[in-house]
């Protein structure tokens, strides 16, 4: 089924945070087609292209928007930190979400004013850069340092050879 960047769908997410956070043991039991969703979320097109460097499947042209991939990037957070033992079994499916999160580290937004303006502006959205930062630290809370180690060392590499 397709991914689309529309208010239900955007709807839909939210709810899917909520029940991750309050419900876990429901969620749980769907472990891998949450992250099977969340991925192809983050897999679909968005306006700075494919984060998660892989072609999204045929007839997923619609571009989803980075505040539906942040939703989804916060699922598969909080199911981590929930779920620690489940996701651990499962931890291959996590590499292309950490290549993802990688990946938004990167994409900065540049700002000509960034100099002269005293403090933050009050903005609710969120970068994709402090977004992955954030799940990035909290992935690592949850699945310890010397998982990440792992991540970084098989991740960091390629990409700077990209």
């Amino acid at each position: 089924d397709s991914i689309q960047a529309d208010p239900i769908d955007d709807a839909m997410m939210k709810c899917l945070v909520d029940m991750t956070d309050n419900a876990t043991d429901f969620v749980q039991q769907h472990l891998l087609s949450v992250l099977e969703l969340c991925m192809k979320i983050l897999a679909a097109p968005s306006d700075a292209g494919n984060i998660t460097g892989t072609a999204a499947a045929e007839g997923d042209n619609d571009e989803i928007d980075d505040a539906q991939k942040h939703l989804a990037i916060e699922v598969v957070v909080t199911l981590t930190e929930h779920c620690t033992t489940q996701i651990r079994r499962h931890y291959k499916l996590l590499g292309p979400f950490f290549k993802a999160l990688f990946l938004m580290l990167t994409d900065l937004e540049e700002d000509e004013n960034w100099g002269t303006c005293d403090e933050e502006e009050g903005d609710d959205e969120q970068s994709n850069a402090a977004t992955a930062e954030m799940a990035l630290d909290r992935l690592a809370c949850a699945l310890r340092g010397k998982r990440m180690l792992q991540e970084i060392t098989t991740s960091v590499p390629q990409m700077l050879n990209s």
